[in-house]
């Protein structure tokens, strides 16, 4: 069981709900959190545990993953627009 927690400055709520979504889903990952320790604090900490991988990897193929959701609803945006 390997386990890291993550910062990221300027990020809020948005980018940590759905991170956390798309690293919930990787079939590595035991188990994800992220949290927002203050409002006045704009920093993101997401915490992940693994069965054994580098949990910088899972974070990275799931920041991909985010990525395509992303590019795909703007896709799909374009041409409802």
């Amino acid at each position: 069981m390997t386990t890291s927690t993550f910062v990221f400055a300027d990020e809020d709520h948005t980018l940590g709900n759905a991170l956390r979504y798309c690293i919930s889903r990787h079939p590595d990952v035991q188990m994800v959190g992220y949290d927002v320790p203050h409002p006045a604090e704009e920093k993101l900490q997401i915490r992940i545990q693994t069965n054994g991988r580098d949990p910088s990897e899972c974070l990275v193929d799931s920041a991909k993953a985010l990525e395509s959701i992303a590019d795909t609803y703007l896709q799909q945006l374009a041409e409802f627009l």
